[in-house]
């Protein structure tokens, strides 16, 4: 829920058309949910003067149980930023800037939102529900990739 305050507090502001973000990212967030699958997963990084903010909180339905994780507390985690700037460059996320995908039609789907916000400036946005960006399915992958060591790491700390 969290990420989703987060990503839907600029979206709908004009945005500068696909421009790189220069700089380092100082946050990320990204927020993805889905009737098909029954699951939600936010993942939230700020960047701090002693580490990272990291909040995730998810559950996902697996059956004959609710897989549930919270997470919120400052890390030393120095490639978690880094690898973020990098899986964005890799998929060309910054393309997504601006998207807002809608399909009134559909009466449950997935949805996601993502923003991404740098030291110089730059942010992106993007958010859709039921109608994705172009590569949409690889990123999502990409990011939950990304983050599973993070949750395996502090789930029960």
């Amino acid at each position: 829920l969290l990420a989703f305050v987060l990503l839907l507090s600029g979206i709908g502001c004009a945005h500068e058309a696909k421009q790189v973000p220069q700089g380092h990212l100082q946050s990320f967030a990204y927020g993805t949910s889905g009737m098909s699958n029954y699951e939600h997963r936010d993942f939230v990084v700020v960047r701090e003067t002693s580490g990272v903010r990291l909040q995730i909180n998810t559950w996902v339905d697996q059956g004959d149980e609710t897989m549930k994780v919270e997470i919120n507390r400052t890390v030393t985690e120095p490639y978690l930023l880094p690898s973020l700037e990098q899986l964005i460059r890799e998929h060309n996320i910054a393309q997504w800037n601006g998207f807002v995908g809608h399909n009134s039609s559909a009466l449950d789907g997935n949805s996601f939102g993502l923003r991404a916000v740098y030291d110089q400036g730059g942010t992106i946005q993007a958010r859709g529900n039921v109608k994705m960006p172009t590569n949409y399915q690889k990123v999502r992958n990409a990011i939950l990739a990304l983050f599973q060591p993070y949750v395996e790491k502090y789930k029960d700390k």
